[in-house]
């Protein structure tokens, strides 16, 4: 058990990614276009498939894991690109690469400080600081406005949250 669980947060960023995926391609699916998003999902399988033979060998699972998020990555900006194409929708290129870069940085160096840690308790304290990081630097860098972070802590003040003592 122990050992899988290294793949928890590249497989957790899979599900981002899969938000992501679905979020980028509302112009292909408003202009109807079932043909584009079947060709681009048997480019992903082509990409997923050549990284799946390239890293597995040398890094493993890890290496599994590793190439389902690159591949999911590059899907997205394929995804991004035919639905600015087909239907003008427009993304903020910067803020998407800033996020996939902040998320690959991080993931990176929790993966670095836990690489000989076989303490499952240490491991998930490095997960949740890194998250706790990962949030408190996109909320409090200009990728979101101030409208966006407001309604943030309304949300937050509307939290029950009772200490029993």
């Amino acid at each position: 058990f122990y050992p899988s669980s290294a793949l928890v947060p590249q497989l957790g960023l899979l599900g981002v990614f899969l938000g992501l995926t679905t979020f980028v391609s509302n112009g292909l699916v408003m202009k109807r276009k079932p043909f584009t998003v079947s060709l681009i999902a048997i480019s992903k399988l082509i990409i997923s498939s050549i990284l799946l033979i390239i890293f597995i060998p040398k890094y493993g699972l890890m290496g599994a894991a590793y190439s389902l998020c690159l591949s999911s990555i590059i899907n997205i900006f394929i995804k991004a690109y035919f639905s600015k194409a087909y239907y003008g929708q427009t993304f903020e290129y910067k803020k998407i690469i800033f996020v996939f870069s902040l998320a690959i940085i991080l993931l990176i160096t929790s993966n670095y400080i836990k690489i000989n840690s076989y303490n499952i308790y240490f491991d998930l304290l490095i997960n949740f600081a890194v998250l706790i990081v990962y949030g408190l630097i996109i909320l409090f860098s200009r990728f979101i406005t101030k409208n966006e972070r407001n309604l943030f802590y309304s949300y937050i003040k509307k939290f029950p949250l009772k200490i029993v003592s």
